[in-house]
């Protein structure tokens, strides 16, 4: 999907599922490298969800991999298909003003909320996020104890 920055430069945006994330992750070498070879930053942005972040995250060292290895490029977090789809109501048709986009991460950035890490870092700090954890872990099988 094209998507065009307010500047005029136009990427193309891919969605990276867990495993094609986990793949480059674990065989940077192999993986890592073709990816950057075919899709470089210049022309594509890979984009991931919240989804894919907690997915990751269940084996720290794959995590950390992910953090490091993507830091270096920039890339997009894509908004739920809820938020999404209340855009596309609030904007009453008019659909440029919707974007899947929810936050920009850069190693040009030039303040800390460009940081992968920072953020990640910040995500799983919260409360709501330990809990989507552990559930897909199974350590816990209800988030809330009534």
């Amino acid at each position: 999907m094209p998507w065009t920055t307010k500047s005029g430069n136009t990427y193309n945006l891919g969605l990276l599922d867990t495993n094609a994330l986990s793949e480059i992750i674990k065989y940077p070498k192999v993986e890592g490298r073709g990816f950057v070879e075919r899709f470089g930053p210049s022309s594509f942005a890979p984009c991931f969800a919240v989804y894919n972040l907690i997915e990751l995250r269940r084996k720290q060292s794959i995590f950390d991999a992910f953090v490091a290895f993507f830091a270096k490029y920039p890339c997009f977090l894509l908004k739920s298909q809820p938020m999404i789809l209340n855009e596309e109501k609030r904007s009453r048709g008019n659909m440029s003003i919707v974007s899947p986009l929810l936050h920009a991460f850069s190693p040009l950035g030039h303040n800390s909320s460009y940081d992968l890490r920072l953020l990640t870092d910040k995500l799983f700090s919260r409360k709501e996020f330990a809990l989507c954890l552990m559930l897909i872990e199974g350590r816990i099988t209800q988030p809330f104890v009534q």
